[in-house]
């Protein structure tokens, strides 16, 4: 009884990964699908056109304000 459980939570812990490998992924494809199609924009700095981030209050290369 005891090995049954133990192979049963084995299966289940590999299904649930194998879930989160797949979810993953999908999403990662769907992100990079959305940004060769021009769906998602990468934002640039003003000050020194670098790649960055939105969420940030300052351009992390150049150290300007980014306002929208």
């Amino acid at each position: 009884m005891v090995l049954a459980l133990a192979s049963a939570s084995i299966l289940f812990r590999d299904f649930l990964e194998g879930l989160f490998v797949v979810a993953i992924g999908s999403m990662l494809i769907h992100a990079a699908f959305r940004l060769v199609t021009g769906r998602t924009k990468p934002y640039r700095c003003p000050e020194c056109n670098k790649l960055t981030s939105r969420g940030y209050a300052n351009c992390r290369h150049c150290g300007s304000s980014i306002t929208d």
